[in-house]
């Protein structure tokens, strides 16, 4: 089960799973999945090393909006909650690990937009 803090507004949020060994995020996640009450459930998932990334989708259009050099427009997050001031986690930089009874986390969005 995982559970997303910092929900911004009344807005999808939107999670791809994939093999926590990777050292980029690829084209196709292991599985896609979208929540409107901030709680997402992965039904039948093997054990095994995973990370996950998540939007926000503050505008409705299905996809992360980014700024002209890359930068998300909108809330993100990513399992074990890495920092954000160097860019992007790998998946590696995410890492959690799932056995056999139900895992739970708690994934932050953070808005790049915001001054801390």
């Amino acid at each position: 089960m995982v559970t997303v803090d910092g929900i911004q507004a009344t807005a999808t949020v939107h999670a791809a799973l994939v093999s926590g060994m990777l050292q980029r995020w690829p084209e196709q996640p292991l599985r896609l999945q979208q929540s409107d009450d901030g709680q997402l459930r992965l039904v039948d998932l093997p054990p095994g090393r995973y990370a996950i990334q998540l939007y926000q989708d503050s505008n409705g259009n299905g996809q992360l909006d980014h700024g002209r050099r890359g930068i998300p427009l909108e809330p993100v997050g990513f399992s074990a909650n890495p920092p954000l001031l160097n860019g992007k986690p790998t998946p590696a930089d995410s890492l959690f690990e799932h056995g056999t009874a139900d895992t739970q986390l708690r994934i932050r969005l953070q808005s790049p937009k915001a001054k801390k």
